[in-house]
Formats: structure tokens, sequence, C-alpha cells
């Protein structure tokens, strides 16, 4: 995330499971956190990184199938 007075803020999630995934959004739910997309109108950036090409590949796939990723 880039904001105007802090600059650039960058943490990194470890989410590396369907597991990983439930546990996030589990807890999220039970906080009282917001979610990144409220600070930043919807729009910000993940680094996505894979074992392999075809996984990093099927991971854009499904995420652009889910309408996150913008062109």
């Amino acid at each position: 995330v880039e904001r105007s007075v802090y600059g650039k803020i960058f943490r990194p999630l470890k989410i590396k499971s369907r597991v990983d995934v439930q546990q996030f959004v589990t807890q999220m739910a039970q906080s009282d956190s917001s979610l990144l997309c409220s600070l930043t109108d919807g729009l910000h950036l993940h680094t996505i990184e894979a074992s392999s090409e075809e996984l990093l590949n099927k991971v854009c796939e499904s995420l652009s199938r889910e309408g996150f990723l913008v062109k």
C-alpha cells in the first residue's frame, strides 16, 4: 500500500494454503480491524509467489475469474 504521508507500507501475509486463507478470514471476522480495501478505495497490490510458473498461472487465472486482477 502506498500512502501519501507514510509512503509504501509492506507487510507479508505468508498465506500459503486454503487453510491459511480460512484462518486469515476467521481472524478478520473476529477482530475489529478494517479491511485494507477500505483504506485504499478498493485498489491495492499484493505480491504472489509460487513454486512454479504453472502454479502461478493457475493462481492468476483464478484471481482473474473472481475479478481480483486489474489489467
